[in-house]
C-alpha cells in the first residue's frame, strides 16, 4: 500500500512522517514477537485403499493463531473428514470405507484418485496437502500347504488372533468303510472292487482375506479330484494306476468334505463344522459349500477328512476352487488373488529303499544288499515290496541276474533274463517282506556266468541298475512306497586273490580296474619288477592289458628304498575316435649314503575305442622316459613321495642323505619333441640341520600339493612342539611354499602313512595316545602310550585338527596295532595294519564328516590267511585292492566298500 502524493507533499505531513519514524526508532522498532505462520497439514496418508476396508488417517497439523479448521476437496464420495475441526489437537481424521460409504458404489470406488486436497484455516491464514489414493480389490487366496494322511492337520496360524478364525476341535477321528473300485485280487495280478475299513482325520484348508472386511465376505468353494472323472473309464484295467493318474486323488476314497451327507449315508456321525461353513452338497465326484468371513477376520479354514487307507500310494493332489463371492466386496482374480490350488496328501506308508548306493558283486556270485524302511513297520502288519532291474536305457547285463529272499535257499526271480524277448527282460521281480517292528531285511543278488569270450579287458566293468517296483505297490494292502532311488550294481570279474612272481612292494590301482603293482625279485639281488594285471584279474602275459614293465631282462638301477606308484588318466575323446590315455608314474631312490638318488620313470597307455572295438597301445611302447635325479644336481635324495598328473607331469619328494633338507621336485612330461622326455620345472629344499621324514606327497590338483611327515626340526618360524613332531608344506605348482605348519606333544610324534589332500589330510601311526585340546588342536600333554594305534584328520595345509581317534581299548575286534596301510578320499578312509592278541591283520572303513561327528568306525575285519598288509589303493568308490603278505608269498585281494570280500583265495 502506498500513501497519496498529496498528503505526502504537504510540510505538515512530510513532518509527522519524519517524527513517527523517529518515534519507532526510539522504542526498539516496536513488537518483535514472531508473527503467526500459515498451517501445516503434517502427515502422509496411505497411498492404497481396498474394497471394503476401513480407510483412515488421522493428520496432524502445525501453525496458525487459531483453532483450525479443515475442508477436503476433489476427493471420491466415499472418503470424508470426520470432523471440521478438532478440539482435542491440532489436526483432522481421514476415513472412509470404498465400495460401501458414500452410496454403496462397490467396483466403481476402484481406481487412482489424483489431487485430493485437504486444506486448513485458523479464520485468516491457510495451509494445504495434495495427494492421492488408489482403490484396489480385496484379494482371496488359497495356502497350499501338503497334508499327510494318518495325522490332522492344522495350518501354521496364532490361533490366539482376533483375526483368525475359530480352529475346530482336531483331535477328533472316524472309522468309516470306503469302496475301492480297484484293489488287489489275491492273486495280485487282476483288480476287482472291495470295502476297507479306514480311520479319518480332519484337515483344514486355509483361505485368507488380504484386508479385513467392515462387511462379512461369503465365498462359495469346490472340493474336487485332480481330474476329470471321465479319464477313470474301461479303456484299461485300473485305470487310476495309470501313469497319468497315479498323483491325483479320488473324491470318496482318499478324501470327504462333509461326513454328514446323505450320499455317504455313513451310520457314524460327524462334527459339524465351525459356524462359517456351510455345506451344499455333495457327490463322487467333488463337495461344496460356502466359507463367510465375518468383519474383521483375515484367515479362515474349510475342514476336509483325509482316510489313513492301507495302500502305498505316490503324492496324490484334489482341488480346491473359490469359486464365486456370494456376499461382500472381495475378488477371485487380480490383486493378487489365487482362487485355485491343488492340495498335496503326503501318503503315510513306509518308503523302501536299497541301503547301500553302490554294490559290487562277483560274477557267477551271491551279494548280500539290505532294504530298508525310512521308519519302522508300525502297522501291524507284513509290509511288502519287490524288488527289480531297472532299465536306466543303459547298457544291460551280460547275463542273467536274479535275486533271492531271505537267502540263495529260499524264493528267487530271475530280475533280468538275458534270453527273453527285449520287451520282457525285466519282467520279473522279487517280493520282500517286512515283519512288523522291523526296518530292515536282507536279500541277495547274483550276476550268472557270461558267455565265454564276452568279456573285454579293456572295456570297464558291467554295471547296472536295482531298484523297487512302484507298479507293485498300487492297489496293494500293505505294500512299502518304492523309493525312486536306485542302486548301481559293479559285476567284478577279479574273482580269484593273484600271488605276484616277485616280492610286492606297492600297488595302485588304474582308469578301468586295472592294478599295477612293483616290487623286487628276492631270487635275483633285489632287481626291480613292474606288472600290470588286467581288470579280470589275469596275469598271463599274452592276455590284453597285462604287462611285464620292469623284466629280468632290463638295466635298471636295484632299489635300496621303498618303491612309489601313483596314477593317473583323461579322457582324450573326439566323436569319431574316443581314446582313454593312462599314466603310470615309479619313483624308488638307488645307491647308499652320498651317492643315493631318485630314480623316475613314465609310463603311459591308450585304450582307443573305434566304432565299439576296444584296442590297447603296444606294451613295448609303454615307458616314455627315466630319469636320475643326479642328472639336474639334486644332490642327494631319497625319494618318499610321488604325484603324477593328468598330463604324464611326475612331483616328488624326500629328503637328502641323512634326512636333511626336505627336497622337492617337478619334473614335465615334454611332449613337443619326437618322443617324450623328461624335464625339470623346478626344484626345492627345505633346511631344518636335523632328521626329517617325508612320509606323503599329497595332490590338491591344480592348487599343487602337500607334502607330510615328521621332523627333529623346526620347518615353520617357531620353536618345535616336541621332540619329534608333524610338518605340512604346501607347495604351489610352480615350486613356492605356501605354508608351513608343524603339531605335536612334547612326546615323540611319528607318522606311518598320510594320504588325502584337496580338502583334508589323514594321518595314521603309533604310539601316542592324542587328545584334542580346544576345538583345532591337539593337546600338547598327549601321553605316549606303546601299542595304540591312531588316525588325525587335519585341514590340508595342517594348521587345523579336525578329529582324533584312538584304537586302543576299542571293543570292535580285531583290534588295531599299527596302521601300515591308507587310503583316503573325501569322508572316507580305509586303513590296515597289524592287530593285537595274534589276530590276523585288520581292513577298516572310517568316515569323518564334521568336527562334532569325530571319526566314525563303520566296520572291521580280519584279513584271513594274512601275515602282513603292504598297501591299499581305491577304485572309483567301488573296490578296495588290498596288498598283503602270506608266508613267502604276496599277493592281491579285492574288497568293496561295505567289508564284502570280491576275491577269494
Amino acid at each position: 500500500m502506498s500513501l497519496p502524493k498529496a498528503i505526502l507533499s504537504s510540510p505538515g505531513a512530510r513532518r509527522g512522517l519524519i517524527l513517527a519514524v523517529l518515534i519507532l526508532l526510539s522504542t526498539g522498532c516496536g513488537d518483535t514477537s514472531k508473527s503467526p505462520e500459515d498451517p501445516t497439514i503434517l502427515g502422509v496418508p496411505p497411498d492404497t485403499a481396498y474394497l471394503g476396508v476401513d480407510y483412515s488417517y488421522n493428520f496432524g497439523a502445525a501453525g496458525g493463531d487459531a483453532l483450525l479448521n479443515y475442508s477436503l476437496s476433489n476427493n471420491p464420495s466415499w472418503l470424508s473428514l470426520e470432523k471440521t475441526t478438532n478440539k482435542a489437537r491440532p489436526g483432522i481424521v481421514l476415513r472412509g470405507q470404498p465400495g460401501i460409504s458414500g452410496g454403496d458404489n462397490g467396483e466403481a470406488d476402484l481406481g487412482l484418485n489424483e489431487s485430493i486436497r485437504i486444506t486448513s484455516n485458523d479464520g485468516s491464514l491457510l495451509g494445504d496437502r495434495e495427494f492421492e489414493i488408489e482403490v484396489e480389490h480385496n484379494a482371496l487366496t488359497i495356502d497350499s500347504e501338503p497334508i499327510t494322511e494318518g495325522r490332522a492337520f492344522t495350518p501354521d496360524v496364532d490361533k490366539d488372533d482376533e483375526a483368525v478364525c475359530e480352529i475346530p476341535d482336531m483331535s477328533v477321528s472316524r472309522e468309516i468303510n470306503v469302496r475301492h473300485e480297484n484293489l488287489r485280487s489275491s492273486d495280485g495280478d487282476s483288480f476287482s472292487s472291495a470295502s476297507r475299513p479306514y480311520i479319518t482325520r480332519p484337515a483344514l484348508l486355509r483361505v485368507d482375506l488380504d484386508q479385513p472386511s467392515v462387511e462379512a465376505v461369503s465365498v462359495r468353494f469346490r472340493v474336487s479330484e485332480n481330474k476329470p472323472r471321465e479319464e477313470v473309464n474301461d479303456s484299461c484295467d485300473a485305470c487310476e494306476y495309470e501313469e497319468g493318474n497315479r498323483t491325483k486323488a479320488i473324491f470318496g476314497e482318499d478324501l470327504l468334505l462333509n461326513g454328514n451327507s446323505d450320499h455317504y449315508g455313513y451310520s457314524t456321525t460327524f462334527p459339524e463344522p465351525p459356524d462359517y461353513i456351510d455345506f451344499i452338497d455333495e457327490n463322487d465326484e467333488r463337495g461344496t459349500g460356502v466359507l463367510t468371513f465375518e468383519p474383521g477376520k483375515t484367515s479362515c479354514f474349510i475342514p476336509v477328512w483325509v482316510h489313513d487307507d492301507n495302500l502305498a500310494e505316490s503324492t496324490e493332489r484334489f482341488d480346491l476352487e473359490l469359486v464365486e463371492v456370494t456376499e461382500g466386496l472381495a475378488t477371485l482374480d487380480g490383486s493378487g488373488a489365487n482362487s485355485e490350488a491343488s492340495i498335496e496328501i503326503e501318503d503315510d506308508a513306509p518308503t523302501v529303499s536299497i541301503k547301500e548306493e553302490r554294490i559290487v558283486v562277483s560274477r557267477d556270485q551271491f551279494r548280500s544288499v539290505t532294504a530298508e524302511l525310512d521308519g519302522t513297520n508300525n502297522t501291524g502288519e507284513v509290509v511288502r515290496a519287490a524288488v527289480e532291474w531297472v532299465d536306466d536305457q543303459g547298457e544291460e547285463p551280460l547275463a542273467d541276474v536274479e535275486a533271492c529272499w531271505p537267502s540263495p535257499s529260499d524264493v528267487c526271480s530271475t530280475i533280468y533274463d538275458s534270453d527273453a524277448p527285449e520287451e520282457e527282460k525285466g519282467s520279473e521281480s522279487l517280493t520282500i517282506e517286512f515283519a512288523p517292528d522291523e526296518q530292515e531285511t536282507e536279500f541277495v543278488v547274483k550276476t550268472h556266468a557270461a558267455t565265454a569270450g564276452g568279456l573285454d579287458p579293456l572295456d570297464s566293468d558291467e554295471t547296472f541298475e536295482i531298484g523297487f517296483s512302484e507298479e507293485f505297490q498300487f492297489g496293494r494292502d500293505y505294500a512299502a512306497i518304492a523309493s525312486d532311488t536306485t542302486s548301481k550294481v559293479t559285476v567284478n570279474e577279479w574273482a580269484t586273490d593273484v600271488v605276484t612272481d616277485f616280492d610286492m612292494d606297492t600297488l595302485v590301482a588304474g582308469a578301468i580296474g586295472e592294478v599295477y603293482a612293483a616290487g623286487t625279485n628276492s631270487d635275483n639281488d633285489d632287481d626291480l619288477r613292474l606288472r600290470s594285471i588286467n581288470r579280470l584279474g589275469e596275469t598271463d602275459y599274452s592276455k590284453q592289458d597285462v604287462v611285464n614293465f620292469v623284466s629280468d631282462n632290463d638295466t635298471w638301477p636295484t632299489p635300496s628304498g621303498g618303491l612309489e606308484l601313483d596314477f593317473s588318466s583323461r579322457d582324450t575323446n573326439t566323436s569319431s575316435s574316443p581314446e582313454l590315455t593312462r599314466y603310470l608314474g615309479l619313483g624308488y631312490s638307488s645307491g647308499q649314503d652320498a651317492a643315493v638318488q631318485g630314480q623316475l620313470a613314465l609310463f603311459s597307455s591308450v585304450i582307443q575305442d573305434d566304432d565299439g572295438t576296444l584296442s590297447r597301445s603296444p606294451g613295448s611302447d609303454d615307458l616314455q622316459w627315466r630319469y636320475g635325479t643326479a642328472d639336474d644336481g639334486l644332490g642327494a635324495f631319497v625319494v618318499r613321495g610321488l604325484s603324477i598328473s593328468n598330463e604324464g607331469d611326475l612331483s616328488i619328494g624326500g629328503t637328502g642323505q641323512d634326512g636333511d633338507p626336505v627336497r622337492l621336485a617337478q619334473l614335465d612330461n615334454n611332449t613337443d619333441g619326437a618322443a617324450p622326455q623328461p624335464e625339470l620345472r623346478w626344484k626345492q629344499s627345505e633346511t631344518t640341520s636335523l632328521p626329517n621324514n617325508v612320509v606323503g606327497l599329497l595332490s590338491s590338483g591344480l592348487a599343487g600339493f602337500t607334502v607330510v611327515g615328521f621332523s627333529e626340526g623346526t620347518i615353520e618360524a617357531d620353536d618345535a612342539v616336541g621332540l619329534e613332531d608333524f610338518f605340512f608344506l604346501g607347495v604351489e605348482m610352480d615350486g613356492s611354499i605356501s605354508n608351513r605348519a608343524q603339531i605335536g606333544t612334547d612326546e615323540i610324534d611319528t607318522l606311518s602313512v598320510a594320504d588325502g589332500g584337496a580338502t583334508r589330510v589323514w594321518l595314521g601311526g603309533d604310539g601316542v595316545r592324542y587328545e584334542l585340546e580346544g576345538s583345532n588342536s591337539i593337546d600338547p600333554n598327549s601321553p605316549a602310550e606303546p601299542g595304540n594305534a591312531f588316525l588325525i584328520v587335519t585341514s590340508n595345509r595342517g594348521d587345523s585338527v579336525e578329529a582324533v581317534r584312538n584304537f586302543a581299548g576299542s571293543e570292535t575286534e580285531p583290534v588295531p596295532a599299527t596302521v601300515d596301510a591308507l587310503v583316503a578320499e573325501g569322508d572316507t578312509a580305509v586303513i590296515a595294519g597289524a592287530s593285537k592278541d595274534s589276530q590276523p591283520p585288520y581292513l577298516s572303513r572310517l568316515t569323518h564328516g564334521s568336527s562334532a561327528e569325530g571319526i566314525t568306525l563303520d566296520w572291521r575285519i580280519p584279513i584271513e590267511g594274512a601275515d602282513e598288509v603292504l598297501d591299499l589303493s581305491f577304485f572309483d568308490e567301488r573296490k578296495i585292492f588290498v596288498a598283503y603278505r602270506s608266508g613267502d608269498k604276496t599277493l592281491i585281494r579285492l574288497y568293496d566298500l561295505h567289508g564284502n570280500q570280491l576275491s577269494q583265495p
